[in-house]
């Protein structure tokens, strides 16, 4: 009997119901990735994109202090188009607020918004169109484009980042717009906040509330693509939802299973808010509760990527008295999409620049370096998963 029942067991197989666990990939360091800075460029808070044309990839930023939008051939690290953008003239295109957002669709149409318009121009720095976005009705209330990671150009519409600073209460707030850049009209507006966000009510009443003062602080809100896939995520949500095109279709848990983010009131005091006679000043609290900072997506399509801030400390620099600071941990939060598995994993905190974004290639997860020896360079330390 007990040889017949073996017998079954291997005709059958085990019982299907139960999942493999899945194992967890070794996060291995790389070689550095450095990309040498002209001596107008600062190292620090430099925000890459990447652009990907003809099957090579490029590395670009812009840099505020000489109004340009560099490109690196990532491959080689050589930079090969400084892109002037004029401050006035025939081709001036002038920053409001120190803001800039552009996607490059080729080196002869890179899109770019300022707050105020959009635009198209050349490597050149040529603007070969504008068109205003918004009515002026006040910093708060614009509705603006953002020109983000996820910005796709299928055709003649653009879909890209949409975002007002202070929205209507009891509104929709979308996220994304369908911008047509031959009409110059909007297609439609799609993935509405108050749908993804826990606690959405209470966040905007706070903002309003704060706003009047002159002073607010918008909640990280993240954005992949991998083809007509969206993933987007919160500064203190564990979720990520999935669309398609603009379709919710998924959402999934990818958090830090050894803290807990913030609480919306954690949230609120994350942030120090002071008003004085004639004006206001907006910091961060020293003392701040775990939060996500960015999140990224495997060039495969196969990982998202979450970064989890494990708060911070307030110190006091004995010699100077002057308060800082101190951060307590980072961590990767890894969501495999293919299992739905979750795997996280501890990063040198003390070595990473946690202000500026990181990004992923085909050679792995790029860190900028907080204290790097070279300052006409720009490094990034470089992790896989193996």
């Amino acid at each position: 009997m007990g040889i017949s029942c073996f017998l079954l067991y291997l005709a059958c197989g085990p019982d299907n119901s139960q999942r493999e666990v899945p194992i967890k990939p070794q996060l291995t360091r790389q070689t550095d990735k450095i990309f040498a800075l002209d001596n107008e460029t600062s190292f620090e808070y430099l925000q890459p994109n990447l652009t990907e044309l003809n099957d090579s990839l490029y590395f670009t930023f812009f840099n505020r202090k000489n109004h340009s939008i560099y490109a690196y051939h990532y491959d080689s690290g050589v930079l090969v188009h400084k892109i002037v953008l004029d401050q006035e003239g025939p081709n001036q295109l002038p920053l409001r607020y120190g803001h800039l957002s552009y996607f490059v669709q080729n080196w002869d149409s890179i899109f770019a918004t300022n707050l105020d318009a959009y635009f198209i121009i050349d490597k050149f720095g040529v603007v070969k169109d504008k068109t205003e976005l918004t009515s002026q009705s006040g910093f708060f209330k614009r509705k603006t484009f953002h020109l983000d990671q996820a910005t796709q150009l299928r055709g003649d519409q653009l879909d890209c980042g949409f975002s007002q600073v202070l929205p209507d209460q009891q509104k929709p707030n979308f996220k994304r717009v369908v911008y047509d850049i031959k009409s110059k009209e909007v297609v439609k507006v799609y993935m509405d906040e108050r749908e993804l966000v826990s606690g959405y009510d209470e966040i905007l009443a706070h903002n309003t509330v704060t706003a009047e003062n002159g002073g607010i602080r918008n909640m990280g809100f993240y954005i992949v693509r991998d083809g007509d896939l969206l993933y987007t995520s919160y500064e203190i949500g564990d979720s990520i939802y999935h669309f398609r095109k603009d379709e919710k279709i998924a959402s999934y848990y990818a958090g830090y299973s050894d803290l807990e983010v913030s609480t919306i009131q954690q949230y609120f005091d994350n942030t120090l808010v002071k008003t004085f006679e004639g004006g206001i000043s907006i910091g961060p609290n020293p003392d701040q509760s775990p939060t996500y900072l960015t999140m990224a997506i495997d060039p495969n399509g196969r990982y998202i990527y979450r970064l989890f801030k494990h708060g911070s400390r307030r110190i006091i620099d004995a010699e100077t008295e002057k308060e800082t600071a101190e951060l307590i941990g980072l961590s990767l939060v890894v969501l495999d999409l293919e299992t739905e598995a979750v795997f996280s994993y501890k990063l040198p905190h003390e070595q990473i620049q946690i202000w500026d974004n990181f990004f992923v290639t085909e050679e792995g997860l790029h860190f900028p370096v907080l204290e790097q020896e070279e300052e006409d360079e720009k490094r990034y330390m470089v992790f896989k998963l193996l």
